[in-house]
């Protein structure tokens, strides 16, 4: 019972233990004579050997709680859980883990008197630790013969209240004074306010932590120990009684100050005092423990007696004490107590009254209880509870815990039930042991026959032919169906699976034989909903990314390894087989990276491709890397070698470029061709030839309608299979082509990029790249001699003079003549033109060029300028003949020269003299009032004088 389990003979092997919950050493009785049976309990050890006085405890290491030693052990305090309790022993407060079973010094330091503050056990110091307190992690100390209040917090001590002078002044806190305080409490409901016993000064003290004061609130005869309720309504108070000299107890009520004695004439002090959640005082008198009981109106209940060691039940086995000292509540019905000077020693005891209902615990140890199952715990409960009633002949309060699975030691899994907790004594256990349960007899027949159950999974990420994962999986599967039977008792899992399982096919099966009488409707619905967490973390943890490493002959990849569209179809190739060496979907490979090195294989060194990146991690077993070392990958093999076949390609370039009909130019062009087509693969691979090229007059049609027309010239070349994709198709489109421009002497960079041959692309459809956009600039220039009737003449000198200039053709459009305007140039100072004829026309570049590394605007254009001169009487200067573009024109960057400015400036000059001539002339004429003759006008006269021309006579009548 509690810490002792008690094992049952039963028919088949099946193993029950009972115990109570929130006991440290169990509570159940007989019914006996004694003080009162109304109470039942026991009492136990706690800390320290009994009956030797010691002082043996330090900060670090610390002990076992039965080895520690005490010397005159005074407070005791509850900490933040029911395993902690801090007690005062000496110039020390020790902190006692029920749970860890140990004990340690947490203030003060052993033998060392003092006054001292700081690191709470490395510095500071007490007189003597008189009384204790806590709240969520603060310890509250009051150091009698300091005549102060500490605290214990981060494990530093502080003081809180007291000068350190003995008196009775209240004020400010840490002027205050006190006289050899003792009992402390920390009011609950408001914990800025701590309670102080003073017997010395025959009161009770408030310090209040929110204002930092110190105020005297009852004035009591000798006040020893106090405790308060935990809905903060009264305070009890153990002292003497002026009027009758005896030990007491009273209430004070901190609302309004009233005060109840409750009892006199005491045969001790009460030297411990605590009330429980029914507002019953608990206090003890050195060798016995009472109650005040609240339902009888505080009327006197004696509970336990006797004066010595002895730890045990009551009232059946007569535990003793000596010495009690101050009391602690623990947990509901839960005490621990301090024992001195005689016992040297920290006790527990439980108070319980007779029909407290209390859980009991019956604990089956073998087979194992299958706790997630409903129906077979429902099962359970009822045979077990049936079992109980009949052993005990007591039914009453005796139910099953809703159903409720305690806590699982290595005895077993409790199956919880209520009942008084007065049945649970020596008479009970000695009819439980002597008991053959039924409740054997069903765990028993529960096992004949196991069952087996068909439980389906996706099988999406399942790589099923892959021996190692799948032994993996079952094994996870297999601890999951334990967690959700939570019952390992003939539970198994077949070797065998199936696949393309359900409506789908898209499932796998597993099979596992569970007892039978999991085989029922809440075991069906249990596993439609549970998580199966093992076997879904086994399956991500599978295919987690893990590290993959392939290594190829580097024949078979005879080919430039940055070839994005190649290495894309290889890609999925070396998935594919993947997928299909492993179960694996090959979306779930990840192959990022080809490189090249040497290996020495059986002292032959050679050169491998080796293929990096990452695999599901569900593969990285000894399965895989035996089927990836037998592995002869035939799909790559065939891919590959299929890339060294020869398949054509023609790119297109302008024929004034070419020199075609000259052999001996055309193999150096073909030359410089293929030296640029092997730099641009990054290759050196014979496979690649230029057999021939392509123009209107080869023999058969071309498939190119720009080759048949004769503005293209096709350079035909033969490429390996592996350089036949987009990749080398944008490349051809980019080229800048080094070598055959340098050949050529151009800086033309144009190609007509037709790229696969139209018999390949219908296999392989790339889109045909179209002739390069031309380049339209539109161009203004002052010129004489030009007019509408010689435009035609005059353009086709232009495009002969801008094809000379640029060495290619280009064409000239929308000519037009603009006579009789007025210009006036840019320049400094500016030149005025009157009359002049404007030339417009506009420039078209058969690519993408706008001459900007020839600027149109110093074109020289010797053919027009002769043209012009022998259509005029006297040659212009060139100088006069501007070339440009009118201010408003766009000239794309282009400027106008010095020599153009200079140009306009003669020319305005001309115009100007000349004008200055013909008025003269009219001046002087007009003058002469002289009777002249006009001249008839000869139409035969070689070019009629027009504006702003140089020439003519005197005796021309000008109009």
């Amino acid at each position: 019972i509690g810490s002792t389990h008690i094992i049952i003979a039963a028919l088949v092997a099946v193993v029950v233990v009972i115990t109570v919950a929130s006991s440290s050493s169990s509570p159940f009785v007989h019914v006996a004579e004694g003080l009162d049976a109304a109470y039942v309990g026991s009492v136990g050890a706690l800390s320290g050997v009994s009956g030797l006085s010691g002082d043996n405890t330090v900060a670090s290491p610390a002990i076992a709680l039965n080895e520690a030693q005490y010397t005159d052990p005074t407070a005791i305090v509850g900490g933040n859980s029911t395993n902690i309790v801090y007690v005062a022993d000496q110039q020390t407060v020790r902190e006692l883990n029920i749970a860890a079973n140990t004990a340690r010094v947490v203030a003060g330091q052993r033998a060392r008197v003092g006054n001292v503050n700081g690191d709470a056990t490395t510095v500071a110091l007490f007189g003597a630790p008189t009384g204790l307190a806590h709240y969520n992690g603060t310890v509250y100390i009051t150091d009698g013969p300091n005549h102060n209040i500490r605290m214990l917090k981060d494990n530093i001590i502080s003081k809180i209240a007291g000068s350190g002078t003995a008196g009775n002044v209240d004020g400010p806190a840490l002027t205050a004074t006190f006289n050899n305080p003792g009992g402390l409490l920390v009011d609950r409901t408001t914990p800025t306010k701590l309670y102080v016993a003073e017997s010395v000064n025959n009161a009770i003290r408030l310090i209040n932590l929110a204002t930092n004061t110190v105020t005297t609130v009852l004035t009591v005869n000798r006040p020893r120990s106090i405790a308060m309720s935990g809905d903060g309504e009264f305070i009890a108070v153990g002292y003497i009684d002026l009027a009758t000299g005896t030990d007491s107890i009273m209430m004070y009520f901190p609302t309004n100050g009233s005060q109840r004695v409750l009892r006199t004439a005491l045969a001790a002090p009460p030297r411990g005092l605590a009330v429980d959640t029914l507002k019953n005082i608990i206090f003890t008198q050195f060798s016995f423990l009472a109650l005040l009981e609240a339902k009888t109106s505080y009327s006197f209940v004696s509970v336990v007696a006797g004066s010595g060691r002895a730890n045990g039940e009551f009232p059946s086995e007569n535990p003793s004490f000596s010495g009690m000292g101050q009391l602690c509540i623990t947990s509901d019905y839960n005490y621990a107590f301090t024992e001195g000077p005689t016992n040297f020693d920290v006790r527990t005891i439980s108070i319980f009254p007779r029909n407290t209902i209390v859980p009991w615990f019956i604990n089956v140890t073998a087979p194992s209880v299958p706790t997630g199952n409903a129906t077979v715990m429902s099962a359970l409960y009822v045979a077990a509870l049936a079992d109980l009633v009949g052993i005990i002949h007591y039914g009453a309060d005796v139910t099953s815990g809703s159903p409720y699975i305690g806590a699982t030691d290595a005895n077993g899994t409790f199956l919880q039930f209520n009942a008084p907790v007065f049945l649970n004594n020596v008479s009970s256990r000695t009819a439980i042991n002597a008991s053959n349960f039924t409740l054997s007899k069903a765990v028993t027949s529960w096992f004949v026959d196991p069952k087996t159950l068909k439980i389906h999974f996706p099988i999406t990420t399942l790589p099923t032919n892959n021996a190692t994962v799948i032994s993996e999986l079952q094994a996870a599967l297999l601890a999951d169906m334990v967690e959700m039977l939570g019952s390992s008792e003939g539970v198994s899992i077949k070797a065998n699976y199936t696949q393309n399982e359900g409506s789908l096919g898209n499932e796998v099966a597993y099979y596992v034989d569970v007892p039978a009488y999991f085989h029922n409707d809440t075991t069906n619905a249990n596993l439609k909903t549970y998580a199966f967490s093992k076997y879904n973390t086994a399956l991500t943890t599978f295919n987690a990314d893990r590290p993959l490493s392939l290594e190829f002959d580097a024949s078979l990849f005879n080919f430039p390894l940055n070839n994005a569209s190649v290495m894309s179809e290889i890609t999925a190739i070396i998935n594919a087989e993947l997928a299909q060496l492993t179960g694996i979907s090959g979306s779930d490979f990840n192959v990022t990276t080809f490189t090249t090195k040497t290996v020495v294989v059986g002292g032959v060194t050679k050169q491998v491709v080796v293929v990096t990146g990452t695999i599901p991690g569900a593969i990285d077993n000894a399965t895989t890397t035996a089927a990836l070392q037998a592995a002869t990958y035939p799909t790559l093999t065939t891919y590959l070698t299929d890339f060294h076949a020869q398949k054509p390609i023609t790119l297109g370039f302008p024929s004034y470029l070419i020199p075609v009909g000259d052999e001996s130019k055309m193999a150096a062009v073909q030359a410089a061709f293929l030296a640029d087509l092997l730099a641009m693969f990054n290759s050196s691979n014979p496979n690649v030839t230029v057999p021939s090229y392509l123009t209107n007059a080869s023999n058969g049609a071309s498939p190119f309608a720009d080759i048949q027309s004769g503005n293209i010239v096709g350079l035909r070349a033969l490429i390996p299979g592996w350089f036949y994709n987009a990749t080398s198709q944008n490349a051809f489109d980019s080229a800048s082509w080094p070598s055959l421009f340098a050949l050529l002497n151009t800086t033309s960079n144009t190609t007509v990029s037709f790229g696969l041959d139209p018999v390949i692309q219908a296999a392989n459809p790339i889109a045909q790249i179209p002739m390069n956009v031309s380049v339209i600039e539109a161009r203004r220039m002052w010129a004489t001699g030009v007019e509408p009737g010689n435009l035609a003449t005059t353009k086709a000198m232009m495009e002969l003079d801008l094809k000379n200039y640029y060495g290619y053709p280009v064409t000239i459009t929308n000519l037009n003549v603009v006579p009789g305007t007025t210009y006036t140039t840019d320049s400094d100072p500016p030149t005025t033109f009157v009359g002049a004829s404007w030339v417009n026309w506009t420039v078209q570049f058969p690519f993408s060029t706008d001459g900007t590394s020839k600027p149109i605007g110093l074109a020289p254009f010797p053919n027009l300028f002769a043209y012009l001169a022998a259509l005029i009487t006297s040659p212009p200067s060139r100088e006069v003949i501007s070339r440009g573009v009118a201010p408003e024109a766009t000239f794309f960057g282009d400027t106008c020269t010095i020599g153009c400015v200079i140009g306009v400036a003669l020319a305005i000059a001309a115009i100007i003299a000349v004008i200055i001539v013909v008025v003269v002339l009219i001046v002087a004429r007009r003058k002469r009032k002289a009777n002249v003759v006009a001249p008839s006008f000869n139409p035969m006269a070689k070019n009629p004088m027009q504006v702003g021309e140089e020439g003519g006579t005197d005796d021309v009548e000008m109009a």
